[in-house]
């Protein structure tokens, strides 16, 4: 496996210098003043958990034979590792998600509705981070929102260095529910942590029992499928049909059946694809304030743009989503053994997936990440009121009358105005009837992992 390990350096970008997923995420050449806050981002290869790590949690973490890697010891279904090496692929996976979430203009609108702008928040406000990982997002916004209070909570919370003083890490699991939290804060963040979610519907029931009136639920997860250049249509995985389809996408999918194997999931409702539908399926949101979003990232630096900003953004997130990959399918292997691949197939489809990553243009393939929020109104809804199923709102024939504020409205356009400054766009923003749509569309592709419920 020390072959398979080398090959997670990034060595292929056509550039100045060697790309390492422990280096700066910088792989071309470019005046530094461009992107000094970039490269400040990436400077420091260490996430500052070592120590604690490594003195705190040995009780909470199991060795698998054949692997060097760390586990829970409580959550069995979770088969992604719980040791350094993840937690600094989330703390890059984090700053990925936050450079395609900056056109997310009308939830950073909703955001400040409920707490205040940075430096001007309200005081008595509080956040949630279900699922903190690293504790990266949690430390982030609680330097941004001095005055608010920030708790992550995660079956091994992660504590970084130099913590603000208004955060806090607990030990939970999502699985037990969340009843301690029950009506306590006014924005819950729940992000990337469907892997090992026995309920997903009965965690997002869980998560909105959160919040307290008037407060705001945010979710996102990873889309097991890429899709290809025209960001509609699923990527052919490798197959006897298809040798020329990709060995990620076949990999990406044995994963996710593993997963649904694992979690014993068997209805498309009760998973993370549900968050394409959006939250309107549940009758605490107000309607006009949920929406859905698809936010999509190159899988390798392969686009090039005419326009400094523009190629600055997309080669960046290019080589950060093909590191933050590489690690996930190494994170992934021992989930692929128990899941009944023999080992040495495992290691063959490494491999062919780490070349092709590394072989840089051969597929143009965007990585999805899904979202969904909305808002629980400042009064309780009547108590006749009943969350609608999707099989309700599916066969609505008329489009639903959402009377959007004026600010969001004027967030919707700037959000517009905004995309059109890059000739790709990289994130859409839908309606309830715009997210029903789609939902049908990834249904219908024969490609996509949807349709293996």
């Amino acid at each position: 496996m020390n072959d398979v390990n080398n090959n997670l350096e990034d060595t292929s970008s056509p550039v100045n210098f060697t790309v390492r997923v422990d280096q700066p995420a910088l792989g071309f050449g470019s005046d530094r003043s461009d992107y000094s806050d970039l490269f400040s981002e990436f400077s420091c290869s260490e996430s500052g958990l070592s120590d604690w790590f490594m003195s705190d949690t040995g009780s909470d973490l199991r060795t698998i034979d054949g692997s060097s890697r760390l586990y829970s010891s409580d959550n069995l279904v979770y088969l992604l590792p719980l040791d350094e090496e993840e937690f600094n692929r989330l703390d890059k996976q984090d700053f990925l998600i936050r450079l395609g979430m900056s056109e997310l203009s009308s939830l950073r609108t909703d955001l400040e509705e409920v707490i205040g702008k940075a430096g001007l928040a309200q005081t008595g406000k509080s956040i949630l981070d279900i699922g903190c990982g690293s504790g990266k997002w949690a430390h982030v916004m609680a330097s941004k929102f001095q005055e608010v209070k920030v708790v992550g909570i995660d079956q091994i919370p992660q504590m970084p260095d130099e913590m603000p003083p208004n955060v806090e890490f607990q030990r939970h699991d999502v699985n037990n529910g969340l009843e301690p939290f029950y009506g306590s804060f006014d924005i819950v963040h729940v992000r990337c942590i469907g892997s090992g979610i026995k309920t997903y519907r009965g965690l997002l029931k869980e998560a909105t029992r959160c919040l307290k009136p008037g407060g705001l639920a945010f979710f996102m997860e990873g889309d097991f499928d890429l899709f290809k250049e025209d960001q509609q249509t699923a990527q052919e995985p490798v197959s006897p049909d298809h040798p020329e389809g990709s060995w990620l996408q076949k990999w990406m999918q044995a994963v996710r059946s593993a997963q649904i194997r694992r979690c014993g999931i068997t209805d498309i409702s009760d998973c993370p694809e549900m968050l394409d539908l959006g939250l309107w399926q549940f009758g605490n949101y107000d309607p006009s304030s949920c929406f859905t979003a698809s936010i999509f990232s190159p899988v390798t630096p392969w686009i090039r743009s005419e326009f400094h900003e523009e190629d600055l953004h997309f080669r960046v997130s290019g080589i950060l989503m093909r590191q933050n990959l590489k690690y996930f399918v190494a994170a992934t292997e021992q989930m692929m053994i128990e899941d009944g691949h023999p080992r040495d197939e495992v290691t063959e489809w490494m491999f062919r997936v780490f070349a092709e990553l590394e072989g840089e243009g051969l597929f143009r393939n965007w990585f999805r990440f899904r979202a969904a929020w909305g808002r629980i109104p400042s009064a309780p809804p009547p108590s006749s009121a009943q969350a609608i199923s999707p099989e309700i709102i599916a066969s609505t024939t008329s489009r639903p009358q959402i009377l959007p504020s004026e600010k969001r409205m004027n967030a919707r356009e700037n959000l517009l105005s905004r995309v059109r400054k890059f000739s790709l766009q990289q994130c859409y923003v839908r309606d309830q009837h715009e997210s029903l749509a789609y939902a049908e569309q990834r249904n219908n592709d024969p490609y996509s992992t949807r349709g293996r419920f």
